[in-house]
């Protein structure tokens, strides 16, 4: 699991190098390539991917191209990578960790959803 590190590629990229996973979880983050010094960014990557993806992100993040999740969507279902990803309406960036308070229903689905998708693939 981690928090927009680098974009995505913490934790995301990890199911596409990482063995011996259940899952991956991440929150926020870019999937697409920013630039040509990108070089493995996830949704380039999703067909390498070897485990699920969940996925949580908020909406007010202003620097996220119109349909970059949507792409990652389709490239995870091009190929057959099980996944969830959940964009939370008008949370914005840090919902979960920084600005748990101000956002509690957004933060708390985002919480109960990793618990069952922790319990869910253990040991799948």
């Amino acid at each position: 699991m981690g928090f927009c590190f680098r974009r995505t590629e913490a934790p995301f990229n990890q199911a596409a190098r990482q063995e011996g996973l259940d899952g991956v979880i991440g929150f926020y983050g870019l999937p697409e390539r920013r630039g040509e010094d990108d070089v493995d960014p996830p949704v380039e990557l999703a067909g390498e991917y070897r485990w699920k993806v969940l996925r949580l992100s908020a909406e007010r993040i202003s620097r996220f191209p119109a349909g970059a999740v949507g792409a990652f969507r389709a490239a995870l279902d091009a190929a057959q990578v099980p996944n969830e990803l959940v964009t939370y309406q008008g949370a914005p960036h840090s919902f979960f960790d920084k600005r748990y308070e101000e956002h509690r229903d957004a933060g708390g689905d985002a919480w109960r959803r990793i618990l069952e998708f922790v319990d869910m693939n253990e040991n799948a």
